[in-house]
């Protein structure tokens, strides 16, 4: 049997001896190989070898780890574990390589928020500051930055040259364009700033001019120019008003908006009053709305009462589009499912009162029972259509057709503001309310015995957002409301956002609702209900 069992180990026993020889030899990754072969068992000469393997490996390992490498003392720390257990000598030299380790990584760290600080200086021009963190970067690292900082200084400088030559010749949009170029390469120096500076300004001078001239697209190639940059933000945002509002004149008249585009210009005026062009051209639009407002007051204007002032003359202005309807203008695709919801809805607030809500962006305002129908019908000596208040974006503009005055003077068109006292007619009060700069929602107040039907003594012209609450800035003041409520309009009805959850008809919902015609809303102690209105006479 000893025969047999040392024929069977004859082969371990050549490994394992070659194991030894090796491990004499130096070739200590070789005898761990053989030792740990899982083949050998439990083999006793085995279990030696593994043994004497142990005080090699954790030799190499301080080798290593004098030597800075880190990660090879910890595999050969491992390899004596795996050998000879745990053992104190063991633990020490792990416990060093970690430290190492963790060193080695808290500065490759510190390396790449190095390298991350200079090319963010660099990025951005600040090429002093780049330079001045080179002494701590990497030699390799450090030789490829000098160069590049060298170039962009090269750079800045051939453009400061050239924004000079530029600006002396009067190439105004060219030369400010060359100063960006050097101020984006090195924006920390001093001279490049001060160049930039003297290039914004000399821009601001060519668009005050071009604006006075009217050379519109001149005054547009140069404010591009000015912008983007935090260096001189304030130039460009000093003339930006202005630009802005040369498109929106243009805009306005090509949509036949004229009041729109009077507003427009007389605010390019208020800017550059100067502007020649800008008064002759609204001059020329006042005569155009005097001329339709003449049409209006004739024979035709009353034919329009009586066929319905408040229906859209959209097809009026199609057919004949050189003198358009007053007020008329293409009616934008967004605004088509607006203008399929009911215009007039009235609005019962518990304890507060209740109010007229007109949707439309033309409201008219007239005696009741006439033919017209007016949207605002009022028990007074008044036209059929008395006047209109048409809203232009975020603003509102009176246009009698009847006599009226705003704050004691006789207006035939006139841009209302929070506050203006309205009299149409002899004695018929009203005065015009925009309590907040959060939405364009005006209120019309009732003077004294005017009321509508339902003792409605104010007309909300919503345009989105309708605002409840206990402080200033609020359309409907609600003492007790907790927080803002806001009641808005869109395409496909009303919805209610509140700061509590809601409950509508009794049922208990989230804090942003729709709310469906004739619904009673709760929002804490705040309850009303909104209802369709119809149209006086209808």
């Amino acid at each position: 049997m000893d025969t047999l069992e040392s024929m069977w180990d004859l082969p371990h026993l050549i490994q394992l001896r070659k194991a030894r020889h090796a491990l004499r030899a130096g070739r200590i990754d070789e005898a761990f190989a053989i030792a740990t072969d899982a083949r050998f068992g439990d083999h006793r000469k085995r279990q030696v070898l593994l043994e004497d393997l142990v005080a090699p490996l954790l030799d190499r390992a301080k080798h290593h780890l004098d030597a800075g490498r880190a990660e090879d003392a910890l595999a050969d720390v491992e390899r004596a574990r795996v050998a000879g257990g745990n053992r104190p000598a063991l633990v020490d030299i792990r416990e060093a390589a970690l430290g190492r380790l963790r060193q080695a990584r808290h500065m490759k760290d510190k390396e790449r928020q190095l390298m991350a600080s200079i090319e963010g200086h660099l990025g951005e021009g600040r090429l002093g500051a780049g330079a001045e963190r080179l002494a701590s970067a990497p030699e390799d690292r450090a030789e490829e930055l000098r160069r590049r900082i060298e170039r962009c200084r090269r750079e800045a400088a051939e453009a400061r040259d050239d924004a000079r030559a530029r600006l002396a010749r009067g190439e105004i949009a060219p030369a400010l364009e060359r100063a960006r170029a050097a101020y984006t390469s090195e924006s920390d120096d001093r001279e490049t700033r001060e160049l930039l500076h003297e290039a914004a300004r000399e821009a601001e001078g060519a668009i005050s001019k071009a604006l006075l001239e009217g050379s519109i697209s001149v005054a547009v190639s140069i404010f591009e120019r000015l912008g983007g940059l935090e260096e001189i933000a304030a130039a460009a945002e000093r003339w930006r008003e202005p630009v802005e509002l040369c498109d929106k004149a243009a805009r306005a008249i090509a949509d036949r908006d004229w009041p729109r585009a009077r507003v427009a210009l007389k605010r390019i005026l208020s800017i550059v009053p100067r502007a020649s062009w800008a008064s002759a051209a609204e001059k020329k639009l006042r005569e155009v709305e005097d001329a339709l407002a003449e049409i209006e007051a004739g024979p035709l204007g009353r034919r329009l009462s009586a066929l319905g002032a408040g229906a859209p003359p959209a097809a009026v202005t199609r057919k004949a589009p050189a003198i358009p309807v007053l007020s008329a203008r293409p009616v934008p695709a967004q605004l088509v499912e607006k203008s399929k919801r009911p215009r007039r809805f009235q609005l019962w607030v518990d304890g507060i009162g209740s109010y007229l809500v007109l949707t439309g962006d033309r409201v008219t305002v007239g005696r009741h029972g006439s033919s017209a129908k007016p949207d605002i019908s009022l028990l007074a000596e008044l036209e059929s259509v008395h006047a209109e208040v048409l809203r232009v974006e975020q603003d509102y503009f009176l246009v009698p057709r009847g006599r009226a005055t705003v704050g004691g003077r006789p207006v035939t068109r006139h841009l209302l503001a929070d506050g203006d006292d309205v009299i149409l007619g002899d004695r018929s009060r009203l005065t015009f309310r925009l309590p907040t700069s959060l939405s364009p929602t005006a209120i019309v107040e009732l003077g004294q015995g005017l009321r509508l039907e339902g003792d409605v003594r104010k007309v909300i012209l919503l345009d989105g957002h309708l605002i409840f609450g206990a402080g200033k800035g609020c359309h409907i003041a609600t003492p007790r409301a907790e927080g803002r409520v806001i009641l808005s309009a869109g395409a496909d009805g009303f919805r209610c956002r509140a700061p509590v959850p809601l409950i509508i008809d009794g049922r208990t919902c989230g804090m942003d609702e729709p709310v469906p015609p004739g619904a009673h809303v709760e929002a804490g102690p705040l309850t009303f209900t909104l209802t369709e209105a119809e149209r006086e006479g209808s």
